[in-house]
């Protein structure tokens, strides 16, 4: 892919992946076919900042797993009212990590198709 197409990808979506993964993103983009810019353009990141308001809340009820794509734990969170209001605390926590880390998964299976 071009260079420009890369910086202006990493430029507008840094905020969505974890900082660490950055330089491998950068690489797995240049080594990427062009077909999928197209691909990659009409993918929509699920925001970290909007998790953790969803956390915060509606963490008792799982609303915040639900969004990132966790359906299973989203339901087990809303079974266990956020796991007896512990799990909930602790996902106001780790919710920002987990949606980037699902973020990279997504992209990561993007590019490797």
């Amino acid at each position: 892919m071009e260079a420009a197409k890369v910086n202006l990808f990493i430029c507008s979506h840094r905020e969505f992946f974890p900082i660490r993964e950055i330089p491998t993103i950068k690489i797995l983009l240049f080594a990427a076919s062009e077909d999928k810019w197209d691909e990659l353009s009409c993918v929509t990141f699920k925001n970290p900042t909007t998790a953790l308001m969803l956390s915060i809340f509606g963490g008792l009820i799982g609303v915040d797993r639900i969004y990132i794509g966790d359906y299973f734990w989203g339901i087990v969170k809303t079974i266990t009212c956020g796991g007896l209001i512990i799990w909930s605390v602790i996902d106001n926590f780790l919710i920002m990590g987990a949606t980037k880390r699902n973020n990279y998964d997504t992209l990561f299976t993007i590019l490797n198709s």
